[in-house]
C-alpha cells in the first residue's frame, strides 16, 4: 500500500546521479500515461531514502505536480542520516 492506496501503477523511471528522481524522466512517465488514457495522480518524493541516502529535486518536481495537477507526498526519511553521509564524503 503507498499513500493509503491499496492498488497502484507503479511507474519506473531513471535516476540521476546519486540516485535521485531524475525530473525529465518523471515528466515523460506522466505525458506517456497521460496520453494513454491514464489519470496520474501522485508523486512520492523523498529526502534521504533508506537504502542510497538519495534526495530528490524538490523544486523541479513540485513544479511538475504542480503543472500537471499531481497531489505530492514528501518523505523526510533519515534526514539525519542524509547530513551525516554528506558532510564526511
Amino acid at each position: 500500500m503507498i499513500g493509503g492506496i491499496t492498488h497502484c501503477r507503479l511507474i519506473r523511471t531513471h535516476a540521476e546521479d546519486e540516485w535521485a528522481l531524475n525530473p525529465a524522466s518523471v515528466a515523460a512517465a506522466i505525458e506517456a500515461d497521460t496520453a494513454a488514457g491514464l489519470i496520474p495522480f501522485f508523486l512520492c518524493a523523498t529526502v534521504g531514502t533508506t537504502s542510497s541516502c538519495a534526495v530528490d529535486p524538490l523544486r523541479p518536481l513540485g513544479e511538475l505536480t504542480q503543472q500537471h495537477g499531481l497531489w505530492c507526498v514528501l518523505l523526510l526519511d533519515h534526514m539525519d542520516r542524509i547530513l551525516q553521509w554528506r558532510r564526511c564524503s
